[in-house]
């Protein structure tokens, strides 16, 4: 990270990462014989980031990202059946997007917070092989991922009083490595909210 100023401060991260599967993806075995999935496999992963972070003055914030993370045999749900979920490897997948973030102080009791997230989850190489039959996968999307994230939020605070309100909105997903199910966006999105008060009474904290 170089720290040219106070509103500018751009970075770039390198990492691996080597991921054994958990025992909940290990439990379920495919064949239903019972004990441990002897086909599934550790992950590998790389991961290059690079962005900039800063503030203007006391009361804008920012944060931009760029990131790209390639998987080696990643780890991913095919299957849910009768409540049990079952994993094999993925030969390899990419995963790149960009996040944008920022946070304003407009007056002393508001704070508002916005961040978009646009992530493209692709397999690069798949293939699933059922007898005979070879499915390509390639260049599908990973399920269970939207592409854009947009979340929206305020809080005003006085005293000890607080209100929140928080707003989501996700675009559509996949249901399944095929990509043949979609479950569609979230429409209008989702708003929270939430009230509080925080305190002493007497020599209690009261929330």
């Amino acid at each position: 990270i170089w720290r040219v100023r106070s509103w500018a401060a751009p970075y770039a991260n390198v990492s691996t990462a080597f991921e054994t599967p958990t025992t909940t993806e290990l439990a379920a075995s495919p064949t239903a014989a019972g004990g441990f999935n002897p086909d599934l496999g550790p992950q590998q992963i790389r991961t290059l980031e690079v962005g900039a972070r800063g503030r203007w003055r006391s009361w804008l914030g920012y944060e931009v990202a760029l990131f790209r993370s390639d998987a080696r045999d990643a780890i991913v749900q095919f299957l849910e059946t009768s409540g049990r979920a079952f994993f094999r490897n993925a030969g390899e997948t990419r995963s790149e997007g960009i996040e944008l973030g920022a946070t304003a102080l407009p007056l002393s009791w508001l704070e508002l917070r916005a961040a978009y997230t646009f992530a493209n989850y692709r397999f690069t190489e798949y293939r699933i092989t059922s007898g005979a039959v070879v499915d390509t996968l390639d260049g599908n999307r990973m399920a269970g991922v939207p592409r854009t994230v947009v979340r929206l939020g305020a809080r005003g605070s006085y005293r000890g009083f607080a209100l929140d309100a928080d707003h989501t909105l996700l675009s559509a997903v996949y249901g399944n490595d095929a990509n043949t199910v979609a479950a569609p966006g979230w429409g209008r999105g989702q708003l929270n909210l939430r009230a509080s008060w925080s305190g002493m009474v007497g020599a209690w904290r009261v929330e």
